[in-house]
């Protein structure tokens, strides 16, 4: 590790308020059973002083004021904030706080392969001056060396993230293995049932019929094809109706597995009944 130093800052205004670095983001958070321990222990017991949280000034180098940040620490800044008692802050003073962070947190915590690659994926991914005070921007072949983890390994869990982001974050939370997750993402997807089938087949139709009619409507001027007169509204309606009509069959049709065959005359029976229905409602007007 680069040499440092860890200075202790003293009365330090509006503590409530300071803002996560980079460096600090790229690892994950702890579990929330440990996280309600650790706010129950510092309701109890208070801060422990041995543990400070450690900032670093990002502020510009003219700049007079210091502008801090947390660099290691984040679960314990909120913890202390939900258990309210005040914590103890020292800031960091080195060139490599990415080493520094690295070292520590791999040090305490108990990662996964996975989470490892996850964070050499997240290191490896930081933007240009994210990485405050270091000398260069890390790569990925040394992001994997830094958190200890096969370059191989960040280009499994890189494809799992572009490809299934879902089974990625669950790998970084440490809900599973890297390798169950890549096994998950070559299952096949789960087979339909023939309802759902003959229900999308039926979606389709209904898609086709209500694009031909778009393309009649709107055929451009010269088509070879003669021009209807214009519908009236009563005409429309009734198109409209019958449209409905043919869906509502077409579903009864599944719904009772009707064969194929045998739904254009259940079409046409329901057909008269719409007739023989409007009919009546003209005799009884």
């Amino acid at each position: 590790m680069s040499k440092h130093t860890l200075n202790p800052v003293i009365d330090l205004d509006r503590w409530h308020d300071l803002q996560l670095h980079p460096l600090c983001e790229v690892f994950p958070p702890s579990a929330e059973e440990d996280y309600q321990e650790l706010v129950k222990s510092m309701h109890e017991q208070g801060y422990h002083s041995s543990d400070p949280i450690v900032l670093i000034d990002v502020a510009d180098e003219d700049s007079p004021d210091k502008e801090f940040q947390i660099l290691d620490g984040r679960n314990r800044y909120l913890a202390a904030m939900d258990a309210k008692v005040t914590p103890s802050f020292v800031e960091y003073v080195g060139e490599d706080p990415l080493a520094f962070v690295t070292a520590r947190n791999l040090a305490r915590r108990h990662l996964t392969t996975g989470q490892k690659a996850a964070l050499a994926a997240s290191l490896a991914g930081l933007q240009p001056g994210q990485n405050a005070h270091s000398p260069t921007d890390i790569t990925q072949p040394e992001a994997a060396k830094k958190v200890g983890v096969g370059e191989a390994t960040v280009r499994r869990y890189k494809k799992l993230e572009r490809e299934h982001p879902e089974l990625a974050e669950a790998v970084k939370r440490g809900e599973m293995t890297l390798e169950q997750a890549r096994k998950k993402a070559e299952e096949p997807p789960p087979a339909k049932s023939k309802r759902e089938e003959l229900a999308e087949k039926a979606l389709r139709k209904k898609q086709e019929r209500e694009a031909a009619k778009a393309a009649k409507e709107s055929s451009p001027a010269g088509s070879t094809e003669p021009i209807k007169p214009k519908e009236s509204p009563a005409a429309r309606m009734h198109e409209e109706a019958n449209s409905r009509l043919k869906d509502i069959v077409e579903a009864i049709a599944i719904e009772h597995k009707v064969p194929e065959e045998l739904r254009p005359a259940l079409l046409s029976v329901a057909a008269r009944a719409y007739l023989l229905g409007r009919e009546v409602a003209k005799q009884e007007d």
